[in-house]
């Protein structure tokens, strides 16, 4: 997916969860949208047959990595043209994974005493 006419033969715009930061600064594009810019996916959420019987899904945030490297706004040639205050230095996240409630009802209809509960 990732080929094109470009130079080198590939940009990581086409791939799945993307990151336009790996491709070379220096490489040439039939449009810009596919060369070296400030661009890519954030996160990953998926569930499979058996995390969807528990009403689970699996999540990653940040940019994708491993085997790419890690994004990190010491390293990046973006940092000082992308605002990022409050953002962390280095995305390095382990995946999470979380269950939702049983049911709809159980988030709507709960009267307000068990909802206090959550929040102590």
């Amino acid at each position: 997916l990732a080929r094109c006419d470009c130079d080198p033969p590939f940009s990581a715009e086409n791939a799945i969860s993307c990151r336009s930061d790996l491709n070379p600064e220096n490489g040439s594009y039939p449009f810009p949208a596919l060369g070296h810019r400030d661009h890519g996916a954030t996160d990953m959420k998926v569930t499979n047959s058996q995390l969807i019987e528990s009403l689970s899904f699996t999540a990653i945030a940040g940019p994708t990595h491993d085997p790419t490297p890690v994004f990190d706004w010491t390293t990046t040639p973006f940092q000082e043209i992308v605002p990022h205050n409050g953002q962390p230095t280095r995305w390095t996240f382990e995946p999470v994974t979380h269950r939702w409630s049983s049911s709809l009802y159980d988030v709507h209809y709960r009267d307000d005493t068990e909802l206090d509960q959550d929040f102590s």
